[in-house]
C-alpha cells in the first residue's frame, strides 16, 4: 500500500513511475489500485518499470495497492526500495510483509526481520520502520 499525500490547494495530476529491478519482459503480471476510488488503474509498460497516472486532491491523500508477480531466478528476489533517495526524504512509515510458500528456505533477507509467523502453507516476515530512508532494496536469497 502506498500513500500519496498532496499538502497544495490545489489537485495534483501525475505520472508515477513504478520501477524494476529487472526488464518488464519478467513481470507476470501488475494491477493498481486506488482504494479511494476504488478503481483500478492502468499502467503502462515501460523497459524496467511501469507508469501510472493518478489524482491526488487538495490537502488530501490517495492510497494505491500495486502488486505485481515476476518471474526470477530460483535463488533471488529484489524489491527497489533505493528510488526512494531520490525524493530525498525518507518514508514517514514503511511496513514491509514478505509471503514465502513453504517449502522454500530463505537464506537471507535484507533486514533484520521484526516478527514472523506460519499460516496457510506460507511463512510470512514482517518488518516495520519509521523515518526510513532505505540503504539497499528488498532483497532476499532462497533455494527451493
Amino acid at each position: 500500500m502506498y500513500f500519496l499525500r498532496n499538502s497544495n490547494n490545489t489537485d495534483i495530476e501525475t505520472k508515477i513511475y513504478y520501477p524494476y529491478v529487472y526488464s518488464t519482459d519478467i513481470i507476470d503480471t501488475i494491477a493498481i489500485y486506488n482504494c479511494n476510488t476504488m478503481q483500478n488503474i492502468k499502467p503502462f509498460k515501460g523497459q524496467k518499470g511501469h507508469w501510472f497516472n493518478v489524482n491526488i486532491p487538495a490537502k488530501d491523500s490517495v492510497i494505491l495497492h500495486i502488486k505485481y508477480k515476476h518471474k526470477h531466478n530460483d535463488s533471488a528476489a529484489t524489491y527497489i526500495l533505493l528510488s526512494t533517495q531520490y525524493w530525498k526524504k525518507p518514508f514517514i512509515k514503511a511496513d514491509y510483509t514478505l509471503r514465502v510458500k513453504n517449502g522454500i528456505e530463505v537464506n537471507k533477507l535484507f533486514l533484520p526481520v521484526d516478527s514472523t509467523w506460519q499460516k496457510n502453507n506460507y511463512q510470512y516476515y514482517y518488518w516495520q520502520k519509521f523515518s526510513y530512508m532505505p540503504q539497499s532494496n528488498f532483497t532476499v536469497d532462497f533455494k527451493k
